[in-house]
């Protein structure tokens, strides 16, 4: 409030009078406790270090001054000691200034930064500067790098000063403050290191202290893998349960060392520290408290004076903390949330506390920083209880858990494993290309198209525009994300069409497109690269983003911030796909590598059939009329040698259309050319039918021929071009600009045949330009079977091209799902070799759901009855090698044609008659009144006709059944169902599932009574017959709790438990089966749809769900769970994963270390379950895995339940300020969100082997559900990328047959070139003619074809299995890749992960090795160092961990540690002991 102007005029006059009686009385106004001192006296006021500080200077002062100046006298400057330090003989207070800055909550990104970050840290530096003593921590360097990014030189150098002098201390360090209880690893340690690389370029620092102070409970993950081995020497946090804290302030606990890894045990125990007054100041010393700031008070002239009340305040709180804690050093947080927009006002204030309340002695005040805190701590003479295990679930109040955050917007949650898991795959990619050559490709338009059609499309919704500020923008007709993209995609809008703009600001530039012919949102496509990703799922981690507790327009921003950087990470993806399939690596060296001198075969010898390809040119030519024409001229060439029969030329038709006779002229030309080198081909001939992967063949670049680069790379004295990016990457400017170029290049290298061979390249160029380009682009609403190219690329004369990558370092068979929109398919594999597929119908979600959703997220309107009539996938195996793709090849053709996909058997009870399907009636008991039909009717069908997305022509009907009084309870009444297909299953019992080949395999029962699932088991082949491994009694059901109280972050149901949707027994159901998949769907309520999955041959099961939208019904809340019931008797007991790293043991009510008062038996015994989860009873195990992140319960034995979905009416009050009801809009009409996903399940044995039993024999039992469990996990986490091309048939049979024989001319002129004399050359011919030609569309990256054919000949009793897989190299099962990305050209980091936790697995929990050589055996390894887990710091100069000592009766056992030796860079062996994880930089030759 202002003074009026008379007021203001007379202050002077006022202070003037009172000043005199101010100061005569000074001394009894300061008098109290035990010491008084006079306030005006310099000495008292002055810092020990004046030199460092401004001093007032001396200004003659005007005659008409006079009296205004002797007013002044009375004062003199006031300056305060705060250059305190610990004082061993008092109670240390560290005060800790920081600010929490959440990237976005109840504001976006944008507006918390424009509004106070930049302001928060520019006037912290300010202060900083004032003060030396002053410190401050910094945390999230998110916001951190966008201020500095904007700043001068000169500001940047003022930084810098302030860092090195120690007042500016960055802590944690990561991008974000992550979420600890829905993040995987993977993705912690991701945004970990992107911050702390940055800190460590910038600032050359790292940080010790995590300071994890805002996440909702805190995981054994955490303690062990993010604090304890990247190095911090502490982790401070806030939030524990509030029983858990009042058992520790009792017992002095509130610090602790922390064990949370029982398999690394010490070597992973870490300081940890529960913040007493979570993470604001003590009460009452808050200097930006908006009701009662304590404004320190000490201007004699003043009436208000208030310093001695302050003072004794600070002494009251810090002896309060002192009494839960240990030492005589406690920590007060003096900040809170965005605090310090004005720092002067905290530091001020902070500076005049410390003075006075040192000059009052009671205790020693100091600013300081959490390090300090720590060093103090462990130089104190005290020994530390000891903490196991993590501190979940977290309650702050006895009816408040925070549980629900778990399951809270599921879909974004997905939404964030999808991008996660594609950051991944196209790093590697990435990284495998290398990133200049991929752009510099990428700038050749007349190979690819990054833009428009082009590489990189994504079919993806087009985001409305948020407001220029980053805030909420329009909600009329937003969008916040369906269960789409694998996941949520997010903040759509009904706008999409082609080339929608996705909206001005935030990331990737505005304005671009998204829809039909969007590139990633205004950024140069050419340029693109998965950076963008990587800080969007960075910012992803954060814990009220990933968590769900951020309100509805800041989760749009994350979505739309991850949506733009996933379209360019795909372009990444296609683009380098298509790269390796169109420009694959050169031919193998001609003599095998040293690493390979053991083998027993020569280097250019393949196997017999069965373990590797056929080495005769018939598999040259890949389409099957050019391989015809192909296989008959080689076999005339060479001399008679026999060639194998291949279908494919008798199925060139149901293909779409044999290639011209010109085409297959051709590809005979080209065949008969290369074979004419001379040499035995029958060695690699079979009578049987077998496939040559394409994997194997390494062919010339475009632009020079391999005897050119032959020429060019022996100038380096490097041999033959071994390099498996292509020649593109060490010397693009000879591919990419053009003849003068291409020349100059050649000068520059020399060699003999420099004219020669450029005229020769671009003759190569010419002609490999003239292929049709492959426009490779991804589905992102596969999960919803909606996939443009697939659907309407099936015409008779096209391809669908599917390229399938697999990012995991071992080979894999997945089930592949491609909705098509003909019911003939032919699948053939990447040699063009039919493989057995089935056609299946699409009844998940439902086609109303399916048809809103594509409007919502792809702009495309398709009635609910055409979807109905034309949704339907093909489902086929597909084998991939380990980092590497598989090319599938997807054909419309006539019906009952040879390799034509399987068509389901359908049989159904309870639902409408369809036309031209059988059916029989089936009367049900009781009276003969008849049941009443009608057809189920949804949200979406409300408003009736195409506009209100009506389910026209739907089949599914619920039947209304009424029971009259006194009929039994479960008796069905009378009337009829009606049974529609094939007859199958007409008993009671439906069984899916069958043992293939030698492995155990499940199998699942189900009843039509039921209607539901009631058995699974666990087979194996015995004999004729089968043994069962493992059975239990397993039934399932989708059922809901009723919350009037819970919020995003709290689970408060109502005492009524979990609730059924089903109100009848008799549910619709639909059987569907085939050699691929058998699926058990039924329609549980209008809202909910499930379908059962069983693979026939494989260990597990799936059960799909489509959820919502939930309709209210009279609750005010809806929280979904699939909740599992069977026989096992666990005792209360169950597992739950740690971020996917530890398998942690939970009990029911109770907690491992306190004991437990039972206030809320449902939600406090929900855990955080990340990747999975699972119980036993000795006999039996049930295991449950996740497609994201969700609350998971054993409620009581033999039960475990997931919750999927949550719709809340309500808030919990926790600070968000808004429920959780999220709706999904097209236009004007809006509706509740449909979640879409599945879990896995499966019963094991739970049996354990006696000790002393061989580790092969004791990995039955429950050893192999731990192997399930880590190795679906790996499956599920790092799912097939799928990308899509429709080519005319034709086209590509022509293009790969002059492929053929282009590369068929280079390698001949290759192997004569660098021949040393003519016999050689004629060899040398031999072994180039002899590799498959034309595209690549099999390949592992990094590998290269000499190192495939020389182990391939060393594999012995394997050679003759035609099952066998390509020999390349594969990681052991134990050990996963979880970064593998370009650094810098050459430059790979790498970091490797053993999966298993000691004694998990008898053989698996062991010591597992690398071979780097091998894994990169195609590249030459120049340097290998090896870093901290963060990648900041080299390994060996990390510091050795603080020492602890414990209470005597906390120094447990657990097993030993068993840690990598040191890499030996002679072998370049990679040790890794179980939980370890080893990050590496490899220098690769570029």
């Amino acid at each position: 409030m202002s003074l009026n102007r008379t007021a203001s005029a007379a202050l002077p006059f006022l202070i003037g009078i009172l000043a005199g009686a101010a100061l005569l009385t000074l001394q009894q106004v300061m008098t109290g406790g035990n010491f008084t001192f006079p306030i005006v006296s310099s000495s008292l006021f002055a810092f020990s270090n004046s030199a460092n500080r401004s001093v007032s200077q001396h200004v003659d002062k005007p005659d008409w001054l006079t009296s205004a100046a002797s007013i002044g006298a009375a004062h003199e400057e006031i300056r305060y000691n705060t250059d305190a330090g610990p004082v061993e003989s008092k109670l240390n207070v560290h005060l800790v200034a920081h600010s929490h800055n959440d990237l976005g909550w109840t504001r976006t990104i944008d507006k918390y930064y424009v509004t106070a970050v930049q302001y928060i840290i520019e006037t912290v530096v300010d202060q900083l500067e004032a003060n030396p003593d002053r410190k401050f921590i910094q945390v999230e360097q998110a916001f951190f790098y966008r201020w500095w990014q904007q700043q001068s030189e000169n500001m940047r150098n003022r930084v810098r000063a302030l860092v090195a002098s120690g007042q500016l201390e960055f802590v944690n360090g990561g991008w974000v403050m992550h979420d600890e209880a829905t993040t995987h690893y993977t993705d912690m340690i991701h945004q970990m290191s992107l911050g702390l690389r940055f800190l460590r370029s910038e600032f050359n620092v790292t940080p010790r202290i995590a300071w994890q102070i805002d996440s909702f409970g805190h995981s054994a993950t955490q303690a062990s893998l993010i604090t304890a081995q990247a190095g911090f020497d502490g982790v401070f946090f806030s939030r524990a349960d509030y029983q858990d804290v009042a058992n520790r302030q009792q017992e002095k606990k509130e610090e602790f060392v922390w064990r949370a890894s029982k398999t690394l045990g010490e070597s992973a125990q870490v300081f940890g520290g529960h913040l007493y007054w979570m993470y604001d100041p003590p009460p009452g010393l808050d200097f930006e408290d908006s009701a009662a700031p304590p404004f320190i008070q000490d201007d004699p002239l003043s009436g208000e004076v208030n310093v001695q009340k302050l003072v004794d305040l600070f002494v009251q709180r810090a002896w309060e903390q002192a009494k839960v804690t240990r030492s005589n050093h406690v920590m007060f947080t003096m900040g809170k949330d965005f605090a310090y927009t004005n720092a002067i006002l905290w530091f001020k204030n902070m500076d005049k506390l410390i003075h006075y309340v040192n000059l009052d002695g009671r205790v020693n005040a100091l600013y300081s920083t959490p390090s300090i805190y720590v060093d103090a701590k462990q130089h104190a003479d005290e020994t530390w209880p000891l903490k196991t295990g993590d501190f979940f679930p977290y309650a702050d109040s006895p009816h408040s858990y925070w549980t629900g955050f778990y399951s809270s917007r599921p879909a974004f949650k997905r939404y964030v494993r999808v991008c996660s898991a594609l950051l991944l795959a196209a790093s590697m990619l990435e990284a495998a290309v290398g990133r200049e050559a991929l752009q510099a490709w990428g700038g050749d338009t007349d190979g690819m198209d990054l833009v428009g059609s082009g590489v990189g499309r994504m079919m993806v919704p087009d985001f409305r525009a948020l407001d220029s500020s980053g805030g909420p923008g329009d909600r009329e007709g937003g969008n916040t994300g369906s269960d789409s993209n694998g996941g949520a995609a997010g903040v759509g809008t009904a706008a999409a069409g082609s080339g929608g703009g996705v909206g001005a600001g935030g990331a990737g530039g505005a304005g671009g497109g998204a829809g039909n012919g969007g590139g990633a949102g205004g950024r140069d496509s050419r340029a693109a690269s998965t950076a963008s990703l990587g800080e969007a799922v960075a910012v992803a981690q954060h814990h009220d983003a990933i968590t769900g507790t951020a309100q509805q327009h800041v989760n749009d921003d994350y979505t739309l911030r991850l949506h733009r950087a996933a379209q360019e990470a795909s372009t990444v993806l296609t683009s380098a796909l298509a790269y390796l399939i169109l420009h694959p690596p050169p031919p193998p060296p001609l003599s095998p590598p040293p690493t390979t001198t053991n083998s027993t075969a020569p280097g250019p010898t393949r196997a017999a059939s069965g373990a590797n390809p056929a080495n005769t040119p018939a598999a040259a030519a890949t389409h099957p009329a050019a391989a015809a024409a192909a296989a008959a001229a080689a076999a005339t060439a060479a001399g008679g040698g026999a060639v194998p029969h291949s279908p494919a030329t008798a199925g060139a038709d149901t293909a779409g259309g044999a290639a011209s006779n010109e085409d297959a002229a051709a590809a005979a030309a080209a065949a008969a050319k290369a074979a004419a080198g001379g040499g035995d081909v029958s060695s690699a001939t079979s009578t049987t039918p077998h496939r040559a992967p394409l994997e194997i063949q390494h062919t010339v670049m475009e632009g020079v021929s391999h005897g050119r680069q032959g020429t060019l790379q022996g100038t380096q004295g490097e041999g033959p071009h071994m390099n498996p990016y292509g020649p593109g990457r060490s010397h693009k400017s000879m591919h990419w600009r053009g003849r003068d170029l291409l020349v100059k290049a050649g000068e520059q290298l020399g060699g003999t045949e420099r004219a020669e061979g450029v005229e020769e390249g671009m003759g190569n160029r010419r002609r490999l330009q003239e292929r049709p380009k492959l426009l490779l682009q991804t589905c992102p609403l596969l999960n919803i079977s909606f996939c443009p190219p697939s659907q309407s690329g099936l015409a008779p004369s096209k391809t669908l091209v599917v390229v399938a990558f697999n990012p995991l370092a071992s080979a894999r068979t997945e089930i592949v799902r491609i909705p098509v929109s003909t019911p003939s398919v032919v699948v053939t594999d990447s040699t063009h070799q039919p493989i057995p597929s089935q056609l299946i119908p699409d009844l998940l979600p439902r086609p109303a759901v399916r048809s809103f959703y594509t409007a919502a997220h792809a702009g495309v309107r398709v009635t609910p009855l055409e979807q109905q009539q034309g949704a339907m996938s093909v489902v086929f195996r597909a084998e991939v090698p380990p980092l590497g793709y598989s090319t599938f090849f997807l054909t419309a053709a006539r019906p009952g044609a040879a390799g034509v996909a399987t068509s389901s058997s359908d049989w159904s009870l309870g639902l409408k008659q369809q036309r031209g399907r059988n059916t029989r009636s089936k009367k049900g008991k009781g009276k003969s009144k008849k049941g009443k039909k009608k057809a189920q009717k949804d949200e979406y069908e409300e408003e009736g006709g195409e506009e209100g997305y009506e389910e026209e022509g739907q089949e599914e009907a619920v039947e209304e059944e009424t029971q009259s009084e006194g009929e039994e309870e479960g008796e069905e009444e009378g009337g009829e169902e009606v049974e529609i297909g094939d007859g199958v299953g007409l008993g009671d019992e439906i069984v899916f599932g069958k043992v293939v080949g030698g492995r155990p395999a499940s199998r699942v029962f189900f009843s039509k009574t039921s209607r539901g699932m009631t058995r699974a088991e666990l087979i194996k082949p015995n004999g004729k017959a089968f043994a069962t491994l493992a059975a239990a009694n397993l039934s399932s059901d989708m059922l809901f709790y009723s919350s009037a109280e819970s919020g995003a972050y709290i689970f408060k149901p109502t005492a009524d438990g979990a609730l059924p949707f089903r109100t009848q027994q008799r549910v619709p159901i639909r059987v569907l089966r085939g050699p691929i998949v058998e699926e058990f769907h039924r329609q549980v309520a209008p809202e909910i749809t499930e379908v059962y999955r069983v693979y026939p041959g494989e260990n597990y099961a799936e059960l799909g769900y489509s959820i919502g939208p939930l309709s209210e019904d009279g609750y005010l809340g809806k929280e979904v769970v699939a909740a599992f019931s069977s026989s096992i008797q666990n005792g209360g007991v169950f597992h739950t994963d740690s971020n996917g790293r530890d398998y942690l043991k939970r009990v029911r009510d109770s907690r491992p270390d306190w004991t437990l008062s039972v206030t809320e038996p449902i939600a406090g015994n929900f855990y955080p379950v990340t990747v999975g989860a699972f119980i036993g009873d000795g006999a039996a195990q049930l295991s449950l895995l996740v497609d994201r992140a969700a609350g998971a319960a054993s409620l009581a034995d033999g039960q475990l339940e997931v919750m999927l979905h949550r719709r809340l009416d309500t808030v919990d009050n926790k600070g968000v300020g808004e429920p959780l009801n999220e709706d999904v809009c097209v236009e004007d009409k809006c509706y509740h969100l449909v979640v879409v996903g599945s879990l896995r399940f499966t019963v094991f044995p739970d049996s354990r082997a006696p000790p002393g039993t061989p580790p092969q024999k004791a990995s039955g039992g429950a050893a192999a559900g731990a192997f399930w469990r880590r190795d679906h996990s790996q499956r599920l986490l790092s799912p097939l990328q799928l990308a899509f091309a429709v080519e005319s048939t034709e086209d590509l049979a022509a293009a790969e047959a002059e492929a053929a024989e282009a590369e068929a001319e280079a390698a001949a002129a290759a192997a004569a070139s660098t021949a040393p004399d003519p016999s050689a050359a004629s060899v040398d011919a031999d072994s180039a003619s002899a590799a498959p030609k034309g595209f690549l569309w099999r390949h592992s990256l990094f590998q290269s074809a000499q190192q495939e054919v020389v182990r391939a000949g060393t594999r012995g009793s394997a050679r003759g299995r035609a099952a066998a897989p390509p020999d390349v190299y594969q990681l052991p099962r134990s050990v996963a890749i979880t970064t593998l990305e370009e650094v810098s050209p050459g430059g790979i980091l790498l970091r490797l992960a053993h999966l298993y936790e000691a004694e998990e697995h008898p053989v698996f929990s062991r010591l597992a090795t690398v071979n780097l050589r091998l894994l990169f055996a195609g590249q030459e390894i120049l340097k290998v160092t090896e870093l901290s887990l963060m990648a900041n710091r080299e390994r060996a100069s990390l510091r050795p961990p603080l020492t602890w000592e414990l209470d005597d009766s906390d120094g447990s056992e657990g097993p030993e540690v068993i840690m990598g030796q040191a890499i030996d860079n002679s072998t370049l062996v990679v040790e890794l002991g179980p939980m370890e994880i080893r990050t590496l930089f490899l220098q690769l030759t570029t």
